[in-house]
């Protein structure tokens, strides 16, 4: 199966400036575990809850910290048109829970472990309606 039968294609974002409090507020209302992060247009990074986790542990004040302090620069990414095997196993390389999805140098979506996951354990179910 591809990436692009489960692949999250509603990408909630965060700005660079904005604080890992503002970030962490935006994830648990989406209900997401990784915002895409742009500065205007121009894709950044990613951050997850991973990030602020680190952060906080290594002292940072979440409601001044800001997001591209601790945010992953430039990350890597997979094709909507990649198998989910794939995806699994660079997720597993980069020791990683979150691709953002991207088509050129266009992100267009968010791939999660879950989303995998999801689609091993009931086939045709994962995200596609995001």
């Amino acid at each position: 199966m591809k990436v692009r039968a489960v692949y999250a294609r509603n990408l909630i974002t965060a700005e660079p400036r904005e604080t890992l409090a503002r970030a962490a507020e935006r994830m648990v209302e989406q209900e997401v575990g990784a915002l895409t992060v742009f500065h205007g247009e121009t894709f950044e990074g990613i951050i997850t809850e991973r990030d602020l986790v680190r952060a906080i542990a290594e002292g940072a004040d979440p409601w001044t910290a800001q997001v591209d302090e601790h945010m992953t620069p430039d990350p890597a990414m997979i094709s909507p048109d990649a198998e989910l095997s794939e995806a699994a196993a660079m997720m597993l390389k980069l020791e990683a829970r979150h691709l953002p999805v991207g088509e050129g140098r266009a992100v267009v979506g968010m791939l999660s472990a879950r989303d995998i996951l999801v689609d091993e354990i009931w086939p045709g179910e994962g995200s596609q309606a995001n």
